[in-house]
């Protein structure tokens, strides 16, 4: 689960903003269903999710789902 922050300023960065919107409109989607909604490769949207979370735009919820070992 994915929990959207406050933007105080309007983002500049169009793909970025286009996550935050969808996630804010539905906060359990997948990597794939947003890759598909934007007509990219899901790696692409990792690495704006990983960005937007390292601005403190965007954290997550619940377990990483890594395997462990």
């Amino acid at each position: 689960l994915l929990k959207m922050y406050e933007l105080g300023a309007k983002m500049e960065n169009g793909p970025q903003t286009k996550i935050l919107e969808i996630i804010s409109s539905n906060p359990s989607i997948s990597k794939k269903e947003i890759a598909e909604m934007l007509n990219v490769l899901p790696f692409t949207v990792k690495g704006l999710i990983i960005a937007l979370r390292k601005q403190g735009k965007l954290d997550y919820e619940g377990s990483s789902k890594k395997v462990l070992g």
